[in-house]
């Protein structure tokens, strides 16, 4: 990944592929005009831009025999724009407004531009995010769009939440499941964050003084995140220039900029405690690898050890961070099986009740509280 991109997508640098239902789709060029894509925040914005990017990608590794993109490269112009934010094919819409909602002219917008002729690449590619937050009027505005879109164009409806989407959008769209497009890979920001995490862990794992510290320095990664977000978006932002704007058009656009913000935070948010979540499922995974008969005894005295080679290998290749086996190990001598699992459930409901909106600080520490480490 080149070092000018946006922050953002640094994070999740991780190349995910697009749905298989998608590439068969691709495989006889039978695209359907409109998608709603379901999973976590972070899985369908990975699965939205994969997309967009095959379809705009000028360099794709692969193509089928009638030259249709099957893949992206990730490198050339076109996939850098997407990336950026600053494709002229594709138009991405978040929740604006105090409420965080869809609003109207966003979709008068998305309806205009969808119409506009590509440049550079066959397709046109309008994304909503979150489309649980587009209210009954905005959809409204968009449905003539949606029932009858340009050819060569492409409209990706992205929710966590798919049973609070309007009927009328979901009746229109081809749903796609995107649980674990591309997640079981690590990316580096979560294998330094995750790094930290655990060391902190480890070294303060008693006591509510040590919890609170542990807290603190998840929220102080987090801060610095969304720091760094809205500097770039900013940076990208026409109100970073010295312009005349007038009253209205730079409300506008600084409700665009925050919008963006947050949304680009949610999927950080998302990100780095997924991190947590892979190291906790390695705990757990060594704890079940280790209630087998060919695996030793994780509470037994060292010097009482002989593992296996064989084994340890085997194990190694169960994890996501085999970097950190120290200190996964050590957390296995310290819980259960049970306890474990119950980690793995306690970080679940967490970026479950995030995803509602529910308030960052409190979530986190009730969570927190409960691990077991």
């Amino acid at each position: 990944m080149n070092d000018d991109l946006d922050p953002m997508i640094d994070a999740h640098s991780v190349l995910p592929s697009i749905p298989e239902a998608l590439r068969k789709s691709l495989e006889r060029d039978r695209l359907a005009h409109a998608y709603l894509f379901t999973g976590s925040e972070l899985e369908v914005c990975q699965a939205a831009l994969a997309l967009a990017k095959t379809l705009h990608c000028t360099n794709p590794p692969l193509r089928n025999e009638a030259g249709v993109n099957l893949e992206y490269c990730n490198e050339c112009s076109n996939c850098r724009d997407v990336d950026r934010g600053r494709s002229q094919n594709t138009h991405w819409i978040r929740p604006s407004s105090r409420l965080r909602m869809i609003t109207i002219q966003q979709m008068r917008d998305l309806s205009q531009e969808i119409f506009l002729s590509p440049m550079g690449s066959p397709y046109k590619v309008g994304v909503i995010e979150s489309a649980e937050r587009m209210n009954r009027e905005a959809a409204n505005t968009f449905l003539k769009t949606l029932e009858e879109p340009p050819k060569r164009s492409v409209l990706i409806l992205t929710t966590s939440q798919p049973d609070a989407v309007l009927d009328t959008l979901l009746s229109r769209c081809q749903r796609v499941a995107c649980s674990g497009i591309g997640l079981s890979l690590v990316t580096e920001e979560q294998r330094d964050w995750t790094r930290k995490l655990s060391s902190t862990a480890m070294a303060n794992h008693e006591g509510l003084f040590s919890r609170y510290r542990f807290l603190d320095d998840l929220l102080q990664a987090l801060g610095a995140k969304k720091e760094s977000i809205q500097e770039a978006q900013m940076e990208a932002s026409p109100l970073s220039e010295d312009l005349e704007l007038e009253a209205a058009h730079r409300k506008r656009l600084e409700a665009e900029l925050s919008a963006i913000v947050e949304a680009e935070y949610r999927k950080s948010r998302e990100s780095l405690i997924q991190g947590l979540t892979f190291w906790l499922r390695d705990v757990w995974a060594m704890l079940e690898f280790a209630s087998s008969s060919a695996s030793p005894d994780l509470n037994a005295e060292s010097k009482e050890v002989d593992p296996d080679p064989a084994s340890e290998a085997s194990l190694e290749e169960l994890l996501y961070f085999p970097e950190l086996s120290e200190n996964t190990r050590e957390l296995a001598t310290r819980i259960n099986a049970e306890q474990a699992l119950k980690n793995l459930e306690i970080l679940e409901i967490a970026q479950a009740r995030l995803a509602t909106n529910a308030q960052e600080g409190l979530t986190l520490e009730t969570a927190l509280l409960q691990l077991r480490f």
